[in-house]
């Protein structure tokens, strides 16, 4: 069911519909939003772009929720690859990976 509705939220923000979800399902928000909303103890800890939100490890440990695999593993490859580009799905990062060699 959770597979359905986050499948079934893409396809209505493609549409360009304005969507609001409230998540503390760090995995969620990379697999569906534009811009995050990150708060902690009723304060706003980051506004803005959905990449600019995981690129930072400063940014998603601020708020204390799980950091999501695939953003843990991007993180470590950006130690050896400073412009490895922000990947949204274990596909595009493979193809991106395979675009280095």
């Amino acid at each position: 069911a959770k597979t359905s509705l986050m499948h079934y939220l893409r396809n209505e923000n493609k549409k360009g519909r304005t969507l609001i979800l409230v998540t503390h399902d760090m995995s969620e928000a990379l697999n569906v939003a534009d811009r995050v909303i990150a708060m902690k103890n009723g304060v706003k800890m980051f506004d803005g772009a959905v990449k600019d939100f995981f690129f930072s490890k400063e940014n998603i440990k601020s708020v204390g929720l799980e950091v999501p695999f695939l953003i843990r593993l991007q993180w470590r490859i950006r130690e050896k690859y400073k412009n490895f580009p922000f990947c949204r799905t274990a596909d595009e990062l493979i193809l991106s990976l395979s675009e280095r060699r």
